[in-house]
């Protein structure tokens, strides 16, 4: 497998697709910091993934002097109980092939 590298540039409109792609594909997991956030904050694997299908996209943030460089996306979307759970994340390109992590979860 080759270093991961930042994956080029999505247009806003592309995300949805690219997530599913990913997720449909396996190319995606869970980052330990959102792993312990989703325990503290009880929010499950399936919510995580409901919301990265189903969700309002937005972009969060975007980081060109980490290594690689990340542009952060979120995902906003109500849970089964009500709860509003955003999903923080980001695509890198390992093998010629987007890669998502999911890199922290919030629940309102």
């Amino acid at each position: 497998m080759k270093e991961p590298k930042a994956f080029p540039k999505i247009k806003d409109y592309d995300i949805q697709r690219r997530i599913k792609e990913c997720i449909e594909a396996g190319r995606w997991n869970i980052h330990p910091h959102a792993q312990e956030r989703s325990e503290e904050r009880r929010v499950s694997i399936k919510d995580i993934r409901d919301v990265l299908l189903n969700g309002t996209s937005g972009k969060s943030l975007w980081k060109p002097n980490a290594k690689p460089p990340k542009c952060y996306w979120y995902n906003k979307s109500k849970t089964v109980d009500d709860a509003v759970v955003k999903v923080v994340f980001y695509f890198l390109e390992i093998d010629n092939e987007p890669f998502m992590i999911v890199y922290t979860v919030c629940r309102n």
